[in-house]
């Protein structure tokens, strides 16, 4: 299960409910025996655009690219999420991306 890690929230509100859904995932995941993987934004936007710094629309077009679509992903929230799976799915077929995730955790 590939995930993405928290850095920043807008506002406290926001930050308590992110941190209540991703402890009941990540309780959830245990429970079923499944190992979580996080990547950080920064890592995300590597693996899809070749930039660290990419904007969610640069993310969302070559999600829609890189997955041959023929017309955007829908929300920005749906690209990221395709892209945190591309993300792992990259990382998960190479050992040096492996290494490289690992020490960035």
């Amino acid at each position: 299960v590939a995930l993405e890690s928290v850095y920043v929230a807008k506002n406290a509100h926001s930050a308590l409910a992110l941190g209540y859904v991703r402890g009941a995932l990540l309780v959830d995941l245990a429970r079923r025996g499944l190992q979580p993987h996080s990547y950080s934004p920064a890592t995300v936007k590597q693996a899809v655009t070749g930039s660290g710094r990419a904007t969610k629309e640069q993310v969302q077009q070559m999600v829609q690219r890189l997955l041959r679509l023929p017309q955007s992903p829908g929300s920005l929230d749906t690209s990221d999420a395709l892209a945190v799976a591309f993300c792992h799915a990259q990382v998960a077929s190479s050992p040096l991306l492996r290494a490289r995730a690992a020490a960035a955790r």
